[in-house]
C-alpha cells in the first residue's frame, strides 16, 4: 500500500510526508519531476546534519556499485536516486533491502562456500525518482510508502505562493485602473 500525495506545496508535502511516516522514514517515489523539485524535496527530508547525495540510476548498474555508496552514508542523510527506473533489476531488488530493513545483505563468495553478511546502516532516507514508473520493480515501487506525482512546473513553498498571488492581484489592480 502505498500513499498518492496530490500536487500541493513543498512544505506541505514535506510536513504530511514527515507525519504520515511516523516512525518510518520517509521513503519517497517522485514522479514526473524536474530535477529543481527532486533536489528542494530531497533536501527538505534531510534530517540531522545530515546531506543531499545525489545520482543517478545508471550509475548503479550492479549491486556492488550500490552497497559502496549506501555504506558510506550517514544518519540523516537522504540519497536521491535520479531515474531509478534505470538501475539494474539486481540493484533494485538490494535497495528494497535498503528501504525495508535499513541494511543491505552482501554475499561473498559463490555456490555452496558462498555467505551472506548483513550489514546495518544507519537512518537514512531515499529518493527515487522516475519518469517511468512501469521500469520500476514491483517489490521496490511497494517498499517505497509515499509516492509523489510531481506535475507542477516548480513546486513552491507557501510563502512563494501567497507572494505570486498578491503580485497577481496588485496587477490586476492595476489593469483595472487603467
Amino acid at each position: 500500500m502505498c500513499d498518492i500525495l496530490p500536487v500541493m506545496t513543498l512544505d506541505v508535502i514535506v510536513e504530511r510526508l514527515l507525519v504520515a511516516a511516523g516512525t518510518r522514514l520517509p521513503h519517497c517515489l517522485l514522479y514526473d519531476g524536474h530535477r529543481e523539485e527532486k533536489e528542494q524535496v530531497s533536501q527538505a527530508l534531510v534530517m540531522g546534519g545530515g546531506r543531499v547525495w545525489p545520482s543517478r540510476g545508471h550509475h548503479f548498474e550492479k549491486p556492488g556499485d550500490l552497497t559502496a555508496v549506501v555504506t558510506n552514508l550517514g544518519a540523516g542523510d537522504v540519497l536521491l536516486i535520479d531515474d531509478v527506473d534505470r538501475m539494474g533489476v539486481d540493484s533494485q531488488e538490494l535497495l528494497v533491502g535498503v528501504v525495508e530493513r535499513s541494511a543491505i545483505e552482501v554475499i561473498i563468495g559463490q555456490g555452496p562456500t558462498a555467505r551472506s553478511l548483513v550489514i546495518e546502516l544507519p537512518p537514512l532516507t531515499v529518493v527515487a525518482a522516475t519518469l517511468k514508473p512501469a521500469g520500476i520493480e514491483r517489490s521496490l515501487r511497494e517498499a517505497i510508502h509515499f509516492h509523489i506525482d510531481c506535475v507542477m512546473p516548480l513546486l513552491e513553498t507557501t510563502d512563494q505562493v501567497l507572494a505570486r498571488e498578491r503580485a497577481e492581484k496588485r496587477a490586476k489592480r492595476l489593469r483595472q485602473t487603467k
